[in-house]
């Protein structure tokens, strides 16, 4: 894998683990990481994230805009197959700066920030499983 592509791993579909790479891919490696998030949305199933940003560098300025952009463009088809996000980071302090900017910003699903994967894998989960059918 390159490092500095985002990893979306669905072989265990219904649950997403999207892996952040340790560097910012560059303008044409983001396009494809968002494609691949419309990908999930084309499915037209249910599903939950486990976005690991462990190792993920701040996204430079244009990237961020883009991000947004997409969100706002696809924030209602994300609200209605995407039943919930979990987000892994690695310190106390990040978790913090993320739950500051998931209040200012809120997902378009359900959110919970977690330090391991498997914590977040856990509430995943047992998130869809309690709504699905949402």
């Amino acid at each position: 894998m390159d490092s500095r592509a985002y990893l979306i791993d669905q072989t265990r579909w219904p649950l997403v683990r999207i892996v952040v790479p340790a560097q910012s891919p560059d303008s044409e490696g983001f396009e494809r990481h968002l494609a691949g998030l419309d990908a999930l949305l084309q499915r037209r199933e249910p599903f939950v994230v486990v976005l690991d940003a462990r190792a993920g560098d701040r996204l430079p300025t244009e990237q961020r805009e883009r991000l947004r952009q997409h969100r706002r463009a696809a924030f209602f088809e994300t609200q209605r197959y995407q039943r919930g996000i979990a987000f892994v980071v690695s310190s106390a302090f990040q978790r913090a700066v993320l739950s500051a900017i998931l209040w200012l910003a809120p997902e378009p699903s359900p959110s919970k920030i977690f330090a391991t994967v498997e914590e977040a894998e856990t509430w995943a989960m047992s998130y869809l499983v309690r709504n699905r059918a949402a």
